[in-house]
């Protein structure tokens, strides 16, 4: 038996697969908070064996930094190493690594995987992962693009293959929710991605402010004398839609409310708006482009952020849209199932 547990701030996804990975049953728990709670809850409710030694659980772990490169077996020895990058993912690490913490007491027999989102991003060739930083700044902070969503963006890939019956293609996936991220790949493999160093870079996303120039937070810091935490909170949690519209960062709210709400309509198009840049420099990048597919909750579920997109593609008569429902947890399960 195989648990996937992909744990956010306030939520926990779940799912349990036979060993043959078909999924036996897949739920979401929101407003959560009390994680540790919530997971005995689940452990209850599935009826999980504390001492079976079969048992697999598989976490979602969002940086891996260069300390985690691949999918990974955590034991109480490991468990530091990835504790010190909680910083790197401040939304999601400190959570991901209290949950396998709390499974790794629960459940002292069976294994527990980290599958790091970065892992997939590992494929960027240089002239795609550095900036343009002094080198040693490179070699002494390992500073370079990780690159997120990297279980879902495989999936995709790996999906949109499956149903053009070829891997000879020039792929651009749109994951699009509340955190988003654009990857460019060829051949089924990743060329470049929106997300950088941290989860923070890239296209706007719905507390995140993405792409800003670098010289406003020294600049922020200076006049409004901040300190490295306080601008954390606000690049991280109080930026994107949430700042944009001044009321909140649900899409669907803010697609209600733009015909009456000027702010929430400008942010709508300013999301819009660096979603298509970001896509079309990867058209350039590529030479073309074959596919482009839309997922996750903004992605798969908002028709109209999904034409607002396409219509700038329209002279573009080859390039197809898909539209495909995510499965991180399938694509965890597998990489669990590797050891």
């Amino acid at each position: 038996m195989l648990l996937t547990l992909n744990c956010w701030s306030s939520s926990i996804k779940y799912a349990i697969f036979d060993d043959k990975l078909n999924c036996l049953t897949k739920w979401t728990r929101e407003n959560i908070k009390d994680h540790q709670k919530e997971l005995q809850s689940i452990i209850k409710k599935l009826k999980l064996d504390k001492n079976n030694e079969k048992l697999i659980i598989a976490h979602r772990i969002v940086h891996g930094w260069q300390i985690f490169t691949k999918s990974t077996i955590i034991t109480s020895k490991n468990i530091k190493k990835l504790k010190s990058l909680n910083t790197l993912a401040p939304l999601h690490n400190p959570i991901q690594t209290k949950c396998i913490k709390f499974c790794l007491k629960l459940f002292p027999k069976s294994q527990n995987i980290a599958v790091f989102d970065t892992a997939f991003f590992q494929w960027l060739k240089p002239e795609h992962y550095l900036y343009a930083l002094p080198s040693d700044r490179h070699k002494t902070y390992n500073i370079r693009k990780y690159g997120f969503h990297g279980i879902s963006h495989h999936y995709l890939i790996q999906e949109t293959i499956k149903k053009f019956h070829t891997k000879n293609l020039k792929i651009i996936t749109c994951h699009l929710g509340n955190g988003a991220s654009i990857t460019a790949s060829k051949n089924g493999l990743p060329i470049t991605t929106s997300m950088g160093f941290t989860p923070t870079g890239g296209v706007v996303m719905g507390t995140r402010c993405g792409d800003i120039d670098p010289a406003i937070i020294p600049y922020m810091m200076h006049q409004k004398k901040l300190s490295i935490s306080d601008i954390t909170k606000i690049i991280t949690s109080q930026s994107g839609l949430l700042a944009l519209s001044g009321k909140t960062n649900d899409m669907k709210t803010l697609l209600e409310r733009q015909k009456k709400d000027p702010k929430a309509k400008l942010a709508i198009q300013i999301f819009i708006n660096r979603i298509v840049e970001y896509i079309w420099s990867y058209i350039a990048l590529m030479n073309g482009a074959d596919v482009i597919v839309f997922s996750w909750a903004i992605g798969y579920r908002s028709a109209f952020i999904r034409n607002q997109i396409k219509k700038h593609f329209t002279y573009l008569p080859n390039i197809k849209f898909l539209t495909l429902e995510t499965n991180e947890e399938l694509m965890m399960a597998k990489e669990a199932q590797k050891g």
